[in-house]
């Protein structure tokens, strides 16, 4: 598993803070800004997106599984 930066870089940051400002949303609460900009993607270019999106919940599902069985083993060994 290739390992991903934990910090964003300035240009992924206004990217984050213009999607948020601009958002539109239709009548049934669906952001049409993200569909559209979906849409504007080749297929090949969304699957790459997917990739890194499905990767990066990856690393938060292990880093979730270390930090529960850090604590499992911090909790069995206190004494108690």
């Amino acid at each position: 598993m290739n390992s991903m930066s934990a910090e964003m870089t300035e240009a992924e940051w206004e990217k984050l803070r213009s999607m948020h400002i601009s958002a539109v949303q239709d009548e049934h609460g669906n952001d049409v800004t993200l569909i559209d900009e979906r849409l504007a993607m080749t297929p090949t270019e969304r699957l790459r997106a997917n990739d890194e999106a499905a990767r990066g919940l990856q690393t938060l599902l292990e880093a979730g599984r270390r930090h529960y069985e850090s604590e499992q083993r911090r909790a069995s060994d206190t004494p108690g």
